[in-house]
């Protein structure tokens, strides 16, 4: 699905993501429904190589983090890291100029 919106509100939708996934592993708790690929070397009868298989992953608020938050963290632990968000390019949207000049200013 193309994204349209801008920087914030991206943002807000990473937001509401983090909550509903929270929302969800309380009501199973504390874990979360996920899928993870099959490694080559973890193939069996009953895994392939390269399927799919379905994993209980314990979740929590130190656990689930937006963009925003994994840059927040690592800048608090030392790292010389800054975050910064442009517009989203899509299919209906191209990158704009002043996005690619903004970009050479950081």
């Amino acid at each position: 699905m193309p994204w349209a919106g801008s920087a914030a509100a991206l943002e807000a939708v990473e937001e509401r993501l983090k909550r509903d996934v929270l929302k969800e592993a309380a009501s199973y708790g504390g874990v979360l429904l996920a899928h993870e690929e099959v490694a080559p070397s973890h193939a069996s009868a009953e895994h392939e190589a390269g399927g799919l298989v379905g994993v209980w992953l314990q979740v929590d608020e130190d656990s689930v983090k937006t963009v925003r938050e994994v840059y927040e963290d690592f800048a608090h632990q030392g790292w010389k890291v800054e975050y910064h968000r442009l517009r989203p390019a899509s299919v209906t949207r191209a990158a704009a100029k002043m996005d690619a000049d903004w970009l050479l200013l950081i």
